[in-house]
C-alpha cells in the first residue's frame, strides 16, 4: 500500500516469460504507475525472444485472455512497447 506524498517507484523485469508478461498487463490494466506511490514497469529485460514474440504473447495469454489494452511497439535503435500510451523498453542484456 503506498502512502501519501511517496513517488512512483519504477521497476524492471527480467524476462518476458509469463510470470513477467502478468504483472506487466495486470499493472498496465490498473494503471498502477499514475497514481501516486505506484509501480510503473518501465524496462524488460528479455535477451533472447524477439519483440513480436513478446506482444503476441501480451496481447492474447492461453489462461488469462486477450488483452484489454492498446499495445503498439517501435523497433529501431532501442525496441519498445506501448502499453496503454506509457512505453516499456526492451534490453537485452544475457547476463544482467
Amino acid at each position: 500500500m503506498s502512502r501519501e506524498g511517496e513517488p512512483t517507484k519504477n521497476w524492471g523485469l527480467n524476462g518476458a516469460g509469463r510470470i513477467g508478461l502478468r504483472v506487466l498487463a495486470q499493472n498496465s490494466v490498473l494503471n498502477r504507475g499514475a497514481e501516486e506511490g505506484g509501480i510503473s514497469i518501465s524496462t524488460i529485460n528479455e535477451p533472447y525472444a524477439p519483440i513480436e514474440t513478446i506482444v503476441a504473447s501480451l496481447r492474447r495469454d492461453l489462461i488469462h485472455g486477450a488483452f484489454p489494452g492498446d499495445i503498439s511497439t517501435n523497433t529501431g535503435e532501442e525496441d519498445e512497447i506501448f502499453i496503454n500510451g506509457l512505453r516499456v523498453k526492451i534490453t537485452r542484456e544475457k547476463d544482467p
